[in-house]
């Protein structure tokens, strides 16, 4: 059988769907017998001069217009054979072009929502760290703050139980404490009844507080008092609050401006997720905290909140990572936000005790209390007065000395940036996952099961849709 082919000289990707360009060299040839339409053989008869071997490519239009790679040139007493099969992506490209396909990779389009295994991380390691002022302490020093003292007495002007809370600033507190170190004339005892120094041996004023803490912020003012209450006592400060309740919570905060990572705008935000991407944030007294960036996303934005147990001194943080549609709590935190503060009374030595008990009654034996000492069996009063002062403490203390170091540091975000391998769009596409027309992306792409309908050998068809899985050029 004899037809007209147009042989070229082709340069592209076998896994391409273009087609020759121009007329192509006109040659007329013969069908071999028995061939195959997918894979035939042609034969030619060049004469002496010409010699065919620069041509890789023919078209035939006899056979539907198929393209055909030449995989060999065999001559045989004056004649060549040209050992032909068929190139069904370009002999069908009409109707893979045409065809709607789930795209997984693209040269053209891509998501960046989509995490790209394709690349692995490299050694490389990229460090930002974004500080912050402290979102809810500003105090780092006692001189700033408030001192939050529990006392028991029967003020009834706290929110209930047998502890009132007071808040006192640093001047307050200074008063407080060099009341409680000096004169006594607070508690109203009468000087003709005991001496001062056996009034401050005997009450101890420090038996009726049960906590004091400072804490780094200043909670809202509570009723403002004058008086503080110990027990059946009263003592007058200039300025103190009674606390009307018994926490205290924060404003939200934001903190913004957390870096992306430095590949993410050009290779895709998935880059911003484990394992590419760690963050870390330091906020103390919470220490470190590791955040989920699975969860944190996207986001450039935390929000904090902080709520502050004035009791117990528990501080809960709560973040959040910011998005359009609803924050996402990431988690929540606790730890001991107050700091305990030592507080304690000094007392009256065992010797002026003995003096205060002694020399009244001294005095009385001398004026005449012999049949004291005889209603008393007589004996050395002094062993009485010892035996007393013995069970006298000198120093009483309540709470333990704590720290403030952690509200002098600054808050942090550290960002842990692993790099990503240079990538090959051209040849390897990126992540697209969506469904498209093929003819929509030019390059390289590859299906997931493609399908292909028609008509075209079922042999044909298998081909190109191998090859739309594997990855092809549609050109």
């Amino acid at each position: 059988m004899a037809i007209t082919v147009r042989l070229f000289q082709m340069v592209k990707d076998q896994n391409s769907t273009r087609r020759p360009s121009g007329a192509g060299n006109p040659y007329a040839c013969n069908i071999k017998d028995a061939t195959s339409i997918v894979n035939p053989t042609l034969i030619f008869d060049f004469g002496k001069t010409d010699y065919p071997s620069g041509f890789n490519y023919v078209q035939i239009e006899t056979f539907e217009n198929r393209c055909y790679w030449i995989d060999d040139w065999e001559y045989n007493r004056g004649l060549w054979y040209a050992h032909c099969h068929v190139d069904a992506l370009a002999s069908w490209r009409g109707d893979i072009g045409g065809s709607t396909q789930y795209i997984l990779r693209a040269a053209a389009d891509y998501n960046g929502y989509v995490m790209d295994r394709m690349y692995p991380t490299l050694a490389s390691q990229t460090f930002l760290s974004t500080v912050y002022n402290h979102p809810f302490f500003s105090a780092d020093t006692f001189a700033d703050g408030i001192f939050v003292v529990g006392i028991i007495s029967d003020d009834t002007r706290g929110p209930g139980g047998g502890v009132t809370y007071y808040q006192m600033d640093n001047a307050a507190m200074q008063q407080f404490r060099e009341n409680m170190l000096s004169s006594i004339d607070w508690a109203g005892i009468d000087a003709d009844e005991i001496s001062s120094q056996l009034s401050k041996a005997l009450l101890n004023p420090y038996q009726y507080v049960v906590s004091c803490k400072w804490f780094p912020f200043t909670p809202p003012d509570g009723g403002l008092t004058s008086t503080v209450k110990f027990g059946w006592w009263e003592m007058s400060l200039t300025t103190a609050y009674i606390a009307k309740q018994a926490y205290w919570e924060s404003e939200p905060v934001y903190l913004r401006g957390i870096p992306q990572h430095p590949q993410a705008e050009s290779r895709g935000r998935y880059l911003n997720l484990a394992p590419y991407t760690k963050r870390t944030l330091y906020i103390y007294p919470w220490g470190a905290i590791p955040l989920d960036t699975s969860m944190v996303g996207y986001s450039d934005t935390l929000k904090a909140e902080c709520a502050v147990d004035l009791v117990t001194g528990e501080g809960i943080l709560s973040l959040y990572a910011v998005k359009e549609s609803a924050d996402v709590l990431l988690c929540t935190q606790s730890t001991n936000i107050g700091v305990d503060v030592s507080i304690s009374q000094i007392g009256i030595s065992a010797s002026a005790v003995q003096n205060a008990i002694s020399n009244p009654l001294q005095a009385a034996l001398s004026a005449g209390g012999a049949a004291l000492t005889s209603v008393l069996g007589g004996g050395d009063i002094g062993a009485i007065a010892d035996s007393a002062a013995a069970t006298l403490t000198n120093v009483s203390t309540k709470g333990a000395q704590g720290g403030i170091m952690d509200y002098t540091r600054d808050m942090r975000v550290v960002s842990q940036f692993f790099d990503v391998a240079s990538e090959d769009d051209e040849r390897l596409g990126r992540p697209l996952m969506e469904r498209r027309q093929i003819s929509t992306l030019p390059g390289y792409i590859v299906c997931n099961r493609p399908h292909l309908e028609c008509h075209a050998t079922a042999n044909e068809i298998s081909m190109i849709e191998q090859a739309m899985a594997a990855g092809f050029y549609w050109e």
